[in-house]
């Protein structure tokens, strides 16, 4: 992958750390928004999306509902994490968005965000979590992308040095 150790861990860390956010189906498209305005780079951005996946997003929604819910000071720890609420939540979450940037309606916003059940507490959780995985990832991966750039260097400057000697 092209780029500076610093855009490409930028990148793979923020696409980890969105993918802590419970609004799955926007994870790349912020990602990806977010990762630009850093200088990050973008592919590696999309890359570390896929942190999130099947087997991953089950326990990230836990995490994020039980920090959400120890921030917010919420003892109910009898929610149920169900795939069909938080769609059926970020459906709602679309539709308000939709209204508040088209038609201006902000009333509908604070209607529906009473009427959820999960979206805002594990939003609130997923604050900390992403923050603490951009820190972590961009750290350790622009260590690696260092040392393997620099590796990658050596072997490039040696194979030119061998392409001159044998001419």
């Amino acid at each position: 992958m092209e780029g500076s150790p610093h855009a490409i861990a930028a990148g793979f860390a923020t696409g980890i750390g969105i993918s802590m956010f419970p609004f799955f189906g926007y994870h790349m498209i912020v990602a990806l928004a977010f990762s630009w305005t850093i200088g990050g780079s973008m592919p590696a951005a999309a890359i570390g999306t896929f942190i999130g996946n099947p087997w991953t997003f089950p326990i990230i929604w836990m995490l994020t509902l039980q920090v959400g819910n120890l921030i917010l000071g919420i003892s109910d720890s009898n929610k149920v994490i169900s795939s069909d609420v938080l769609i059926n939540e970020v459906l709602v979450i679309t539709d308000i968005l939709r209204s508040f940037f088209i038609e201006g309606d902000t009333e509908s916003f604070r209607i529906a965000l009473k009427d959820m059940e999960l979206i805002p507490a594990m939003t609130v959780g997923s604050i900390p979590l992403a923050v603490l995985s951009w820190v972590l990832v961009y750290f350790t991966f622009r260590r690696i992308v260092i040392r393997y750039q620099k590796i990658r260097s050596i072997k490039l400057n040696k194979t030119k040095t061998r392409q001159i000697n044998t001419k």
